[in-house]
């Protein structure tokens, strides 16, 4: 798994740990395509929030563009209404 700039840039802004990605991409509670055609999962987080980060599978294999933490409510902005 590799990490753009910009990951880490956000990642280090947001607080999110590179385990707390991880996670969301190996057990997500749902993961749904961007209108780019990447996709975004959502994970759980122990306080009750959600992790969604987004990502491409390319030959190089995952590369995680972003990622951030969310509430109920922001994580059914991005789409997860399921959750």
């Amino acid at each position: 798994m590799r990490y753009t700039a910009h990951a880490e840039k956000r990642m280090l802004e947001r607080g999110v740990t590179k385990m707390e990605v991880e996670e969301a991409i190996a057990r997500p509670l749902d993961v749904r395509y961007t209108k780019q055609g990447r996709r975004a999962a959502c994970g759980s987080r122990l306080d009750g929030g959600f992790t969604i980060v987004i990502f491409e599978d390319n030959d190089e294999g995952l590369i995680v563009i972003t990622a951030l933490r969310t509430d109920n409510e922001g994580a059914k902005r991005y789409g997860f209404t399921g959750i």
